[in-house]
Formats: C-alpha cells, sequence, structure tokens
C-alpha cells in the first residue's frame, strides 16, 4: 500500500481521534522499516500547499523529527535533508521541528568530521525560540565549537561572545564549563597566549568541583603550559609559571621541561625550541608580521630576561650572539621589553652596551623561594626521621 493509499484508509475512518491516532503512528511504521522514500513521501503531502491533512500535518511531522535518531546515518540524513528544505518556506509555523530536523542532522555532521557545515546548519536556528536559557546556550556553544574544530575563530567568537550573554543566568554547570573551556580555545586560536593559559591551568583545577574526567583534566593543564611557554615574557609570565611547577601534575606534561627551563630563567636551546615546536597545533606554529614564529619570538624574549638574570652588563654583539640574531634585532626585542615594563635595563646605543638592573624585590624574592624550597626539605626531611624514628622504637 502506497503512503497516499494509507493516508486516505486512515482519512475514511468516522472517528476523529481514531484518524489522529493513526496518523500519528504511520511515521513509526515507516521509521521502523527504514522507509525512506515513504518518509519523504509522507512530508511531501503533509506539507503541500494544497494539503488535505492539514490537520494532522503538525502532529506528524513532529514524530517523524522526535523517531528520526533510530533511522541509520545515511537515512537520517536523507530524510532531515528533505524534510528542511520542505519546511524552509514554513519554518515560522514549524519552528520546534525544524530545530529538530537541524540537531539530528548537525550530530550526524559533526560524526563524519563536516564541522562547519555542522555550524551552519545549526546557526539556520532561531535560537530565541529555544525553550529554555540552558538549551539556547548548550546551542550557542555547540556552534561555536564546530567553528574551532576547522579553526574559525572569528566566527566560534561570535557566538561564544552570545552565549557570554546569558551564561550567568544557566543553571546546568556542564553548559557553563564548556563556555569557559570554548572561550579559552579561543583565545588560544586567537593567539593570546598568556589569557589562554591562565584560563587553562584555571579550569585544570576544576573550579567546580565536578566529576570530570582525570584526562580531561590533565589535558587542560597541558593546554596551560603549551599556552604559558608561548606566552610573552614578563612578571605575569611569571607567576604562572610559578603556580605551573607547583602543580604536581605537571612533571608529566610534555612542556615539563620547557616550562621548567623558563621557570629557572635557563637560556633555553635551539635543540630545546625544536623539540617543543614538534608538539604544537598548527595555529600556535603560525608567523607574526615580522615573519617570526611566536615560539621563536617567545624564546628570543625569555632569553634575554634569563640574560639579564646572569649579566649586567653586555655588548650588543655579544648579546646577539648569546641570543643566536643580530645585534640589531637583539636590541630592538630589549627595548621593547623594557619600554613595557617587562624588564628593568637601558641600551647605550653610542657605547653598543646594554645595562641590566634586578626588577625591584627581585633579589629578595629569589632568596625567599630559596629559603622556602631548603625549609621545606629541611621538615619533610625531620618528618621522614621521626616516622623511621617511631617504626624503630616499635
Amino acid at each position: 500500500m502506497s503512503v497516499q493509499q494509507a493516508l486516505d484508509a486512515i482519512s475514511a475512518r468516522g472517528d476523529q481521534n481514531q484518524r489522529m491516532r493513526e496518523m500519528v503512528a504511520l511515521p513509526l511504521k515507516y521509521i521502523e522499516a527504514k522507509d525512506v522514500q515513504s518518509l519523504q513521501t509522507l512530508v511531501d503531502l503533509m506539507l503541500s500547499e494544497d494539503s488535505k491533512y492539514t490537520l494532522f500535518a503538525r502532529q506528524v511531522i513532529h514524530e517523524i523529527a522526535s523517531k528520526l535518531d533510530q533511522l541509520p546515518a545515511e537515512a537520517l540524513k536523507a530524510v532531515a535533508e528533505f524534510a528542511m528544505t520542505r519546511l524552509r518556506s514554513r519554518v515560522a509555523s514549524y519552528e520546534e521541528e525544524d530545530m529538530m530536523f537541524r540537531e539530528k542532522y548537525s550530530d550526524i555532521l559533526r560524526e563524519e568530521g563536516r564541522f562547519i557545515e555542522a555550524a551552519k546548519c545549526l546557526s539556520a536556528i532561531n535560537i530565541e525560540r529555544a525553550k529554555t536559557v540552558d538549551d539556547r546556550c548548550d546551542k550557542l556553544i555547540t556552534i561555536a565549537e564546530c567553528f574551532l574544530e576547522e579553526d574559525d575563530s572569528v566566527s566560534a567568537e561570535a557566538y561564544c561572545n552570545k552565549a557570554g550573554m546569558i551564561v550567568h543566568e544557566v543553571e546546568n554547570k556542564v553548559i557553563e564549563l564548556r563556555y569557559r573551556v570554548t572561550y579559552a580555545r579561543i583565545l588560544d586560536s586567537k593567539r593570546q597566549f598568556l589569557l589562554a593559559a591562565n584560563k587553562y591551568f584555571e579550569l585544570s583545577l576544576n573550579p567546580f568541583g565536578m566529576e570530570i574526567d582525570t584526562q580531561d583534566l590533565f589535558q587542560l593543564l597541558c593546554d596551560a603550559a603549551t599556552c604559558c611557554v608561548l606566552a610573552p615574557a614578563g612578571p605575569q609570565r611569571s607567576r604562572l609559571l610559578n603556580s605551573l611547577m607547583k602543580e604536581d601534575r605537571i612533571r608529566s606534561v610534555p612542556a615539563f621541561e620547557m616550562v621548567k627551563k623558563m621557570y629557572l630563567q635557563r637560556i633555553v636551546t635551539p635543540a630545546d625550541l625544536q623539540a617543543f615546536s614538534s608538539t604544537l597545533k598548527e595555529h600556535q606554529v603560525a608567523t607574526d608580521k615580522e615573519g617570526v614564529t611566536y615560539l621563536e619570538r617567545a624564546v628570543l624574549q625569555h632569553n634575554v630576561l634569563a640574560a639579564s638574570r646572569v649579566y649586567k652588563n653586555m655588548r650588543l654583539e655579544s648579546f646577539g650572539a648569546l641570543l643566536g640574531v643580530e645585534p640589531l634585532k637583539a636590541e630592538k626585542i630589549a627595548t621593547k621589553m623594557i619600554r613595557e615594563a617587562r624588564m628593568e635595563g637601558s641600551v647605550d646605543q653610542k657605547a653598543g652596551i646594554i645595562h641590566f638592573a634586578q626588577m625591584e624585590g627581585q633579589e629578595l624574592v629569589s632568596w625567599d623561594c630559596q629559603i622556602q624550597r631548603v625549609c621545606e626539605k629541611v621538615n619533610a626531611l625531620a618528618a621522614d626521621a621521626a616516622q623511621l624514628m617511631g617504626k624503630a622504637a616499635v
């Protein structure tokens, strides 16, 4: 029996309630049979301008949309595409159903790695008509996540900003967590590495106290360490390095050796730079306007700071040789850092000498840190000794 014949047979029933029940049950029959052609025909007959089944159209279309995920992926896509095309001119009357079709269709696209198509599919939804604030925020974040998968940080930021305007009203903490992770990823994609590193590190500490997979938290810590290495050298990054080195899990992070070197103010060698660069993502190895990668720039700035801790002054030729760059470039980097108050010192261009000065209070802070570490080790040894004496007494 064709779809048209089935509809005519149901329409001939005398009891209106019986007709409605049978009409609503018809989509499930075709879905269970995986009959894509009949489902498409049913949608077409229900939505045609001269349809005889207008009374049942909304309920039937809603039933198809709600049960659609029972179909295999290819069948689901075929029915959803057909339904979305037919609904395009009547979406104002079928907003909920159109949303359901688009959500299920976009889920398949994401599974196939077609993130831009998934984002565009979801962005066609009238998100303001979602039932709750949580639903609206969830959809906006999902769209932003899709754009981020294709490194489209501009589009992702637009939707993340929309979500940011309502996230404070969200009750579901998982959605809020997804928003904060997405925001951190956008900062990372925009190469605002210091801000991104701080956000990643904060999230790696599980600020909501939720049951989150330890591997996910560890990945956030890895991202924090990577972004910290890529961030411009200066007091703010130094504070973050200090926080990272206090974290127990940091030794397992792939970037640990680089983080440790920077924390200890040691010179980063070309071999260190090459080894670390192989772990970076595509957007993190991009070059700036001067043709220098963000990693090279961060390492150069770090090495300038490291040199300032060791030397009181240097000839610019020797300074450039230490950094592995031309003297003029070394002078330019140091001058910019001094001007931005990320380092104290001065450059005597006439004499060709750079003079370094300790940041205010830096020597005392360094002393305090060393004394604190020695005290902690002494306390640990004392505790171990007391424990051994207790066992010996027993």
